[in-house]
């Protein structure tokens, strides 16, 4: 009896091992192939997030979204990502864009430029936050 119960638990951790192993393989998703669910100026998402940030999150949280915005700022981080802020004149907090390392060329975008982009919504901080961005048009 004894015998059955570990080799049950055994089995168990060994599925759980496996499971655990294909999640973090998974490849990510493609965002530039990505249909977004919405389409939206990075003010209205900054909006949507202020006025409702649960029904917001319902709405956008790990999904892909297109956002359009003038690049107020360009931030490199500590791992050598670059965040992109957009927002409108006069606002504090917008949508902040980050790429992964190597997806933003040097000089690719400049500040005060209209763009348009994707990329997967993580929630909002103090800004919206898209990871992931890929350019769309600019």
């Amino acid at each position: 009896m004894k015998k059955k119960i570990i080799i049950s638990l055994l089995v168990l951790v060994l599925i759980g091992v496996i499971y655990a192993l294909y999640q973090y393989n998974k490849p990510h998703k493609n965002i530039a192939k990505e249909k977004p669910v919405a389409q939206l100026k990075a003010d209205e998402l900054f909006n949507q997030f202020s006025a409702d940030e649960s029904l917001a999150n319902k709405n956008y949280l790990g999904k892909i979204v297109q956002v359009s915005g003038l690049v107020y700022s360009l931030e490199r981080t500590e791992k050598n990502d670059v965040n992109v802020l957009l927002l409108n004149e006069g606002e504090m907090f917008g949508v902040t864009c980050n790429f992964s390392q190597g997806l933003l060329q040097e000089n690719e975008i400049k500040k005060g430029e209209l763009i348009t982009l994707k990329g997967e919504c993580a929630g909002m901080l103090s800004d919206v936050v898209l990871i992931r961005c890929v350019i769309i048009e600019k």
